[in-house]
């Protein structure tokens, strides 16, 4: 039997790769997965809630041993344990992870975050949006920057009202 995402992958009409989102707010994941679900992008978006359970996923430990490398890591910097500054410095100093483009998302981005984040290729420092409609423009430049087989399903008027259902 297939996994879920085996049957993804072999979908045709689901390209857009895999987002890994870190973050200890489970609000920010389904606002995300909303989001990412309007603006069109068509592929796997998982979630853990720290930088540790990140380093699990990125090394297929644990509960994440079949994880699919992901194409683009969305990271919040400030989680309890392995917080996203030391998790950022993990990846970019390992060979096997270092290529994946990370979006460092943080509520007030320092001088100091900003550095970290330019010291990296493939690393961009986000201020974390405040509201879906942000959020949703947020996604679509770090999408259009990171990601290049994906292209936006449709623009977005700022008039557009947005509901997502819980799963």
């Amino acid at each position: 039997m297939k996994s879920l995402e085996e049957t993804i992958r072999a979908d045709p009409n689901i390209s857009d790769g895999v987002i890994l989102m870190a973050d200890d707010d489970l609000n920010n994941h389904l606002i995300v997965k909303c989001a990412l679900e309007e603006v069109g992008f068509r592929g796997i978006f998982r979630g853990v809630v720290d930088g540790l359970e990140l380093m699990d996923f990125l090394c297929c430990r644990g509960k994440h041993k079949h994880a699919r490398i992901p194409d683009l890591i969305l990271l919040d910097l400030n989680m309890p344990g392995k917080d996203g500054r030391s998790a950022l410095q993990a990846i970019k100093a390992d060979l096997s992870f270092r290529r994946i483009p990370v979006a460092v998302l943080t509520s007030s981005p320092s001088q100091d975050d900003i550095e970290l984040c330019s010291r990296f290729r493939k690393c961009s420092c986000v201020t974390k949006p405040t509201n879906y409609q942000e959020w949703t423009r947020s996604l679509v430049e770090i999408l259009l920057e990171n990601l290049p087989s994906w292209n936006p399903a449709v623009p977005l008027a700022d008039e557009t009202i947005h509901f997502c259902e819980q799963q």
